[in-house]
């Protein structure tokens, strides 16, 4: 099954809202990303390559880029833990 990625593009300065659906992470394809959502009491800093699952949907995420632009897109999750970076 082929599914569609939702990509987003991240422009330093500006935080956006994610809707966060059951069984996503949100994936930081290029640059370094601020995350906050609610429910957790931390503040998330993900680089290129990290995940982070979004739990089980309701939840509120707002991401920003850090230091330059980003893009990050939701992909299916699957674990409650931050991964390490991909490999180069």
């Amino acid at each position: 099954m082929n599914e569609t990625l939702h990509t987003v593009d991240l422009p330093p300065g500006r935080a956006i809202t994610l809707p966060a659906t059951p069984d996503q992470a949100l994936l930081v394809l290029r640059g370094r990303i601020w995350l906050t959502r609610s429910g957790d009491p931390d503040d998330h800093f993900l680089d290129t390559g990290q995940r982070i699952d979004l739990g089980e949907g309701g939840e509120r995420v707002v991401v920003e880029a850090v230091n330059g632009p980003a893009q990050c897109c939701l992909v299916p999750g699957s674990s409650l833990v931050i991964d390490e970076p991909m490999p180069a």
